[in-house]
């Protein structure tokens, strides 16, 4: 068998060998990768944040420029307000569907705003530390929203949406 398969062109459409679960399920050995690659993601960003005191910095570092620092909190906390709105108050509170394709009728800026948003903090976040990191400092901060984002492997999914 080989190791890559046909993707169908439309939802719900089954897949080359006919059956529509065999589309929407992943074999065990690819879901294995996939936590095996957050591992590593999150592995590396412990390492590099305990290597260059990364989190002492941010909080309490003399050379790091606050000002920039504050408005990419602030701006990182916006982004996450946003997509709480997203996922929790629409489907919970207003009843709108879970799935995404009605965020681009019901609020279609939101989406825009928030890439802006994060965008526009990264770059804050990497001027505000670049007098004592230097060249490394996207490097770093790459490591630690990687080794965040695959975290979100290891928590359960459970019935929140």
């Amino acid at each position: 068998m080989s190791s890559y398969r046909r993707v169908s062109q439309h939802e719900g459409a089954p897949s080359s060998d006919g059956s529509l679960e065999a589309s929407m399920t992943r074999s065990r050995m690819e879901r294995l990768t996939d936590k095996g690659t957050a591992l590593a993601w999150v592995v590396l960003a412990v390492f590099v944040a305990r290597w260059t005191g990364f989190y002492t910095t941010i909080l309490s570092g003399e050379d790091t420029n606050r000002f920039l620092l504050r408005l990419a909190v602030l701006g990182f906390g916006t982004v996450t307000s946003l997509v709480l709105y997203l996922t929790v108050y629409l489907p919970k509170v207003i009843g709108l569907k879970a799935d995404s394709s009605a965020w681009g009728v019901y609020c279609p800026k939101v989406i825009p705003t928030i890439t802006a948003l994060a965008v526009v903090s990264y770059l804050l976040a990497i001027r505000g530390t670049w007098p004592v990191y230097g060249c490394l400092t996207p490097i770093i901060f790459g490591t630690q929203m990687m080794g965040a984002l695959m975290s979100l492997h290891f928590v359960p999914a459970g019935n929140m949406c």
